[in-house]
């Protein structure tokens, strides 16, 4: 069997978690939004720290920045689109569908926040799913719903 290569690098679990608080700390830090950085795609076999690691993540910028760090977690597997979409009811003169948006987009948007969206379990997830995990993940914004700066 061929090995496959990419250009993508590999790092270890504890690099990837001082790659990244570096990354975070030194946006937040010239007062700039976390938003300028790209989204970032973690692959690995389960067990080996993935999630703990963004948790560990967002202890160390808490620790670094003196801001509170929310995570919320999304296990895709466990979600149908209506889940990421939000549910469609009718608009007041019953004209237009409009979407409730979704619990996950219920985040606070105070400046002293940094918000982290962990969306795990992305390639197990049906492809609808994943589907709009990518448009969260590319354009900070799924539907009409979007994603605070912070």
């Amino acid at each position: 069997m061929s090995e496959v290569r990419t250009n993508m690098p590999t790092l270890s679990v504890e690099r990837t978690i001082t790659t990244l608080t570096k990354s975070y700390c030194a946006v937040i830090e010239k007062g700039l939004s976390p938003k300028i950085l790209p989204s970032v795609m973690l692959w690995g076999p389960p067990g080996v720290g993935k999630s703990q690691g963004i948790r560990q993540v967002a202890k160390e910028i808490a620790d670094k920045t003196g801001k509170k760090v929310e995570i919320t977690d999304v296990r895709l597997l466990l979600f149908n689109p209506v889940d990421l979409r939000g549910i469609p009811t009718a608009n007041e003169d019953k004209t237009l569908a409009v979407w409730l948006k979704p619990k996950i987009f219920q985040m606070d948007d105070s400046p002293e926040v940094i918000n982290i969206l962990f969306l795990d379990e992305i390639s197990a997830a049906p492809q609808s799913v994943q589907a709009a995990a990518y448009q969260i993940t590319l354009d900070r914004t799924v539907g009409e719903h979007s994603l605070p700066d912070n």
